[in-house]
């Protein structure tokens, strides 16, 4: 089983086997930028499982001498061996030789092309007709080989009559089929058609032939066969995303308030905030002399609001901040922060800024 997720900007791809349990294979493609005006398409490349249902054989002859056992010939090798798991459609005395919607064993082979299998009551009839379908390891789908057999067959104007002899059903106009199993020269008509119409008239279907030479007519001719529901593959499950990119263009600026657009955050972020009480500064003034005025401002911890400091010599002057308890010693203490205030300038901190 294969699942495929395309997404705007990636696509994932898995292949799963069928009841693993092991983890599927898995491919990614990211980083993919599509362009939105133009048209895009899902492309699937498939083939059939080696181990599908599928018909291995025309019937030619299906006979019973009082018992359950049938003696069935095929128009091709078959290629069964003993315990072959087969189911068979269309015969055309399907009173006698049902349809075996539930798979049966091959009872023994008899040469390439005939074995014996059970199949219907036990009684004496011999027909034609129908199909030996091989269940190689795998499920029928429901649905794909329809209960019926082809009695009778023709076609007129392009249109295929099929009689099933009961009321048609299991198919609605549109759906493609299959026919398999006809008769003699019936064979060439075989092949994949469209349904037409169902019970048009009652007991039939009316096909449209999708192969082959559709223009000769036939007259209603007796035959057997099987009717197959035809699909190139099966999807499980699928969903459809539609993505669009968005695009919203403001009109040329402007400055005038008027022709603004109001504009509205919806975000909530998550402020961290820590409430403190309110401090009144402690005030320290000093005009220098010329010296190295050590000067202690405060004797515990503390914090620096503003500095505001002036210059009226001739040379640069250096404001020199040490982090003690008390008047620091100039030359042997290490300041924490040197400003420097310029000849007849002025220097200014303030952290409230």
């Amino acid at each position: 089983m294969f699942t495929l997720t395309a997404r705007e900007d990636m696509t994932d791809w898995q292949a799963i086997l069928v009841d693993a349990t092991t983890p599927p294979a898995y491919v990614r493609r990211n980083q993919m930028s599509l362009d939105p005006t133009a048209e895009y398409k899902v492309v699937i490349f498939a083939r059939n499982n080696p181990a599908i249902t599928r018909p291995i054989a025309r019937i030619t002859n299906i006979a019973k001498t009082g018992t359950t056992t049938a003696t069935v010939t095929t128009d091709v090798p078959h290629g069964l061996s003993v315990d072959s798991t087969i189911s068979i459609y269309g015969v055309l005395d399907l009173t006698n030789f049902p349809n075996l919607t539930t798979a049966v064993q091959v009872a023994s082979v008899v040469n390439s092309t005939t074995f014996t299998c059970v199949i219907g009551a036990a009684v004496t009839a011999t027909s034609q007709g129908g199909s030996v379908i091989l269940q190689d390891g795998s499920t029928v789908p429901s649905g794909t080989f329809l209960n019926f057999g082809i009695k009778n067959i023709s076609r007129t104007n392009g249109i295929t009559l099929v009689d099933v002899g009961a009321t048609a059903s299991g198919l609605t106009a549109g759906e493609k089929v299959y026919l398999h199993g006809l008769q003699g020269a019936l064979t060439q008509y075989e092949g994949l058609y469209k349904v037409y119409a169902v019970n048009t008239p009652a007991n039939s279907f009316q096909l449209i032939g999708l192969t082959g030479d559709q223009s000769a007519n036939y007259t209603l001719t007796a035959t057997g066969g099987s009717i197959m529901k035809a699909c190139d593959y099966r999807i499980h499950s699928g969903t459809i995303n539609t993505f669009s990119r968005q695009a919203i263009e403001l009109a040329a600026y402007t400055p005038a308030v008027s022709e603004s657009m109001p504009v509205y955050m919806t975000i909530n972020p998550s402020v961290l905030t820590t409430e403190t009480t309110l401090i009144t500064p402690t005030l320290s003034a000093l005009t220098s002399a010329a010296t190295t005025n050590a000067t202690s401002v405060k004797t515990t911890g503390g914090t620096i609001y503003n500095i505001v400091a002036s210059n009226t010599g001739a040379a640069a002057a250096y404001l020199k901040l040490y982090n003690k308890a008390s008047a620091p010693t100039v030359g042997t203490d290490i300041p924490v922060h040197t400003c420097v205030i310029p000849a007849g300038g002025n220097y200014l901190f303030d952290s409230t800024r």
